[in-house]
């Protein structure tokens, strides 16, 4: 008999924060269909502009709440018109002088670098993930390019420790070697402690500026997302990679700068 599968799991992931679609793309009174991990839900944004994420489907008789449309801060099923607000109460049902006691599912929302997310459980255990080296500072953020790989989320994720797939798969021909520091229990961060740079052109223009060798370090947060810093002790770039598992195991990620 074949043991359980556990690692590359097709069906299961970590709780944690994941991301829903970039904050630009949801605007004030607008609602939207979403399927995070396999779970269909709407996500809107009120007129104080904060967002709201919560089952797709009216508890009262199904319909999709995406069809309704948002009053203030909370939403109205197109069907029979029941209101919600954004904890989840019905707070109003039309042909009745009071609403009944009954809670629509809603979901922990946050935003952050242009983004909004999602916490997969009842209550968030802990904060969005940052960056470390920037915790203290403001910073701007780009989006950079959006992927779908045919592999879990948590194969993504240690591509990026790897060392010897570099050499094997890519033949850089790169000795790396990685130190690993706990950041806190919910984050591990490796740094990689050899020179990379060998005779590559980029790096022999790095070395007109700086002697010390490049940054490569990996931030791992609650096993959902990382942040590569690369680059010299005077210019580092940050690059978050936000990921969430797909049907059939399958990884949708979207890159921050």
């Amino acid at each position: 008999m074949r043991k359980p599968k556990i690692f590359n799991h097709p069906e299961r992931f970590i709780e944690g924060w994941y991301w829903v679609m970039p904050s630009q793309n949801l605007r004030i009174g607008e609602v939207k269909p979403v399927t995070i991990l396999g779970r269909n839900l709407v996500v809107y944004r009120g007129q104080d502009k904060r967002v709201a994420i919560c089952d797709a489907y009216c508890p009262h008789m199904g319909a999709h709440l995406a069809e309704g449309k948002v009053e203030g801060n909370e939403l109205r099923c197109f069907f029979h018109h029941w209101k919600f607000n954004e904890q989840g109460i019905c707070v109003e049902i039309p042909c009745l002088d009071e609403p009944l006691p009954i809670k629509l599912k809603t979901w922990p929302t946050d935003e952050e670098y242009g983004m909004i997310w999602i916490w997969t459980g009842e209550t968030p255990q802990h904060r969005l993930p940052y960056i470390p080296d920037l915790a203290e500072y403001e910073f701007d953020v780009a989006f950079g390019f959006h992927f779908v790989k045919n592999c879990h989320p948590n194969v993504v994720m240690m591509n990026a420790i790897d060392a010897q797939h570099f050499n094997t798969v890519h033949q850089l021909g790169l000795d790396i070697v990685f130190e690993k520091q706990e950041y806190h229990h919910n984050a591990i961060i490796f740094t990689n402690i050899t020179d990379p740079r060998r005779d590559f052109n980029f790096t022999k223009i790095i070395r007109a500026f700086s002697k010390h060798p490049i940054t490569y370090s990996i931030c791992y947060w609650y096993g959902s997302t990382s942040i590569v810093t690369l680059g010299p002790d005077f210019l580092g770039l940050h690059i978050m990679f936000a990921l969430r598992l797909l049907a059939e195991g399958k990884t949708e990620g979207q890159t921050i700068l």
